[in-house]
């Protein structure tokens, strides 16, 4: 008779795809368990102020936060925001404002500011602040050192697993008071 499969053959095969599909399945779910088990932070860039006893802070757009000041939030500050949203802690070692051209600024030890290294649980965020007037100059000498800069900005947080990691950019408008 010729080599036609028997039944026998027919069942091994589906047993054998039926495996190789299991194995594909099991080494995609555990690549995705190493890339989930890490810390994924992320970070924005937000302004506001600061008035006693009290922050506003929210996100950088076009306008000016001339209501802010004049509700009583007269200290005006950037604030870089990290948020862990991955399944391990991470320590925050530093924190800046970056500025394009390659500056950024950064005020270790102020007052507002959780002092680092910052522990960054699963699921949790810290803030750190920046006067904006010292950000305003560090732009203004940005611009004198390099001949240029846009004065777009965005929030960098150093992690004490060598990463850093960063904001989306900003235009820094001009209606700021």
């Amino acid at each position: 008779m010729g080599n036609s499969p028997t039944a026998l053959d027919l069942v091994t095969l589906v047993i054998a795809v039926l495996g190789f599909l299991v194995s594909g399945i099991s080494l995609t779910w555990q690549v995705l368990q190493h890339v989930l088990s890490g810390d994924r932070v992320s970070v924005e860039l937000l302004w506001g102020g600061f008035r006693e006893g009290a922050v506003l802070v929210g996100p950088i757009h076009a306008g000016s936060l001339d209501s802010a000041v004049s509700q009583g939030f007269t200290e005006l500050i950037f604030a870089i925001r990290g948020r862990n949203k991955g399944r391990q802690a991470v320590d925050v070692t530093g924190y800046q404002v970056s500025i394009d051209g390659g500056f950024s600024y950064s005020l270790p030890g102020w007052h507002p500011n959780p002092h680092p290294p910052h522990r960054l649980e699963p699921g949790s965020s810290v803030t750190f602040y920046v006067p904006m007037a010292d950000v305003l100059a560090a732009i203004d000498a940005t611009r004198e050192v390099i001949g240029g800069t846009n004065g777009d900005l965005r929030g960098t947080l150093d992690l004490g697993t060598g990463k850093t990691v960063h904001s989306d950019w900003h235009k820094l408008v001009p209606a700021m008071s």
